[in-house]
């Protein structure tokens, strides 16, 4: 695969926006990729689940948990955003398997914020970023502190009560000791790493991609390709922030393409009018579809 004429995408689409787009590309066939802006940290969003996911199956296999244990849902669990399980009623008991599918189809924040717990933040720090080198990744928030940092909001206040402008503020423009932040890089080599079966083994690293093949988000990655094309991924959103990362199984060979859009920190009239991300999501998606094709038009 021609990885200039994938930079080339890239750098068309960055220039079209004010915001700023972090770009990976990994052909998983010739085993080659480029980056754009590829070691610049970002607000990841509820694309940390990603690294949560990849821990939570490393206990599993160790045999520390099992996706049949069962949590019952408490009042102090529940959290605002994305996700239905805060409407449930307390003492729900669901398996573990249950809240990783809520978590990684619908980025239920309320799933997350229990397996999070479960997991632990220090095991994913010392078990999965540092292990792997990932050293633009923090994953220190879970949902209920992240979207206080990302929102300025109380810790489990409704995200009604966020100002209206966040534009520039701390959380996505960085240096903030604690946060969860993400660069297309590590993004690219943790998932080729689980694709290669290099994560735990091959049976539950492709396991894990088969939870990530559920995910809902529609308008980014998956949004032009063609009908019925499989791709394990996952989005995150905080304010104007847009991010999709997955892999792309195609009849030629799979990617994995990694796309961040910053778009806090765009120009004014950008980030108004970027409200509900149509701008953000159909650069995403734009970008995704010239991928598919450059990739598809190219022999191997």
């Amino acid at each position: 695969m021609d990885t200039e004429r994938i930079l080339k995408i890239f750098e068309q689409h960055a220039a079209s926006v004010t915001g700023k787009l972090g770009a990976g590309f990994w052909d998983l066939k010739t085993d080659k990729g480029i980056m754009f802006n590829g070691d610049d940290a970002v607000q990841a969003c509820s694309v940390f689940k990603v690294f949560l996911l990849a821990e939570l199956f490393r206990q599993v296999n160790a045999g520390r948990l099992s996706l049949s244990d069962r949590y019952v849902l408490q009042a102090k669990d529940k959290c605002y955003g994305s996700g239905l399980i805060r409407l449930f009623d307390d003492g729900a008991s669901l398996t573990l398997q249950d809240y990783i599918i809520l978590m990684m189809k619908i980025s239920d924040n309320t799933a997350t914020d229990i397996l999070f717990n479960i997991v632990g933040r220090d095991n994913i720090l010392q078990n999965v970023i540092e292990p792997l080198g990932l050293t633009k990744t923090k994953c220190d928030l879970d949902c209920k502190h992240l979207l206080s940092v990302c929102f300025q909001c109380g810790i489990g206040e409704s995200l009604s009560k966020a100002p209206q402008n966040l534009r520039n503020t701390p959380a996505y423009v960085g240096g903030l000791e604690l946060n969860d932040e993400t660069s297309p890089e590590d993004l690219v080599n943790i998932l080729r790493r689980i694709y290669q079966g290099k994560w735990i083994n091959r049976e539950m690293d492709a396991k894990l991609l088969d939870i990530m093949r559920l995910c809902d988000g529609k308008n980014r990655i998956t949004k032009y390709l063609p009908a019925g094309t499989a791709v394990a991924h996952k989005t995150g959103t905080c304010d104007r922030v847009t991010n999709d990362v997955g892999i792309v199984y195609t009849p030629k060979g799979d990617y994995v393409l990694a796309l961040l859009y910053n778009g806090n920190v765009a120009d004014e009239a950008e980030y108004v009018n970027n409200k509900d991300r149509h701008i953000s999501e159909e650069v995403l998606a734009r970008i995704s579809r010239d991928v598919y094709d450059a990739y598809m038009e190219e022999s191997h």
